[in-house]
């Protein structure tokens, strides 16, 4: 993915009905008593970020298991962005951050990640009328020439007699060889398996599909992720952001 200038990933922010605004930024009073927490692109490893919390002296775990600022009166926490794709945790750690954003809005900022961002391209690219153009219309991505088309893939399955044009198979191809994380889909069957508290085997390809597509819907685990996140987070003098700031990122 290119990298996209503060203020246009502000605007594609705006497709999930975000009311934040692109930067949140906090005064720190009494720096020499503050604490900052920090973590980034902890990308769904669930027992990553666990590890983090017991050791963490900002975060801990309340009675109930909720996330909480151990001193919520000089202390401060910023996720750096990067919530899903690499481990079995995207639902679960996206509910708990925006739990912990929203219990102390103003001492905690979240930040998107580039991995958080483009999962929004789902929406349109599963979509029945997207599902209705054919697979050898359906084009490859722009920047690698290497990767091959949706229908090249198809072609590929079919002949082993082992998928068809499918919202599973349409999906997987995405994943893989568009959104660079080819194992987000099975790392979503064990999340869901987990959560059922059953075995991988329960869950459908179609379940997949369905809890990724109900994330990103109104009130979903990453849609509220993103609706509760900022593109640049300022604390005191110090600014938080996924990448970095140059003369091509900032665009103004």
């Amino acid at each position: 993915m290119r990298r996209r200038g503060l203020a246009e990933c502000a605007a594609m922010m705006s497709t999930v009905g975000t009311t934040t605004t692109a930067l949140s930024s906090c005064h720190l009073s009494g720096h020499h008593s503050v604490r900052v927490g920090y973590v980034t692109d902890v990308e769904g490893n669930i027992e990553y970020f666990e590890r983090y919390v017991r050791r963490s002296v900002v975060l801990r775990r309340d009675s109930s298991g909720a996330l909480a600022l151990v001193d919520p009166t000089r202390d401060h926490f910023v996720y750096g962005g990067d919530v899903v794709d690499k481990g079995p945790g995207d639902r679960r750690l996206a509910r708990d951050l925006v739990a912990l954003k929203r219990r102390y809005p103003d001492r905690v900022a979240l930040l998107v990640g580039n991995r958080d961002l483009n999962k929004l391209r789902l929406t349109s690219e599963l979509s029945s009328a997207a599902l209705g153009i054919p697979a050898t219309a359906v084009p490859k991505p722009h920047w690698d020439d290497a990767v091959p088309s949706y229908a090249e893939c198809l072609r590929q399955r079919d002949a082993d007699g082992t998928e068809q044009d499918t919202r599973v198979a349409r999906l997987r191809w995405i994943l893989a060889h568009t959104l660079g994380c080819p194992e987000t889909f099975e790392h979503r069957r064990a999340e869901l398996a987990a959560l059922g508290g059953h075995e991988h085997s329960v869950v459908s390809d179609d379940e997949v599909v369905e809890a990724i597509l109900e994330d990103l819907a109104a009130g979903g685990a990453l849609s509220e992720y993103l609706r509760h996140a900022n593109v640049a987070a300022r604390l005191g003098q110090t600014l938080f952001v996924h990448g970095a700031v140059d003369r091509l990122t900032a665009g103004f």
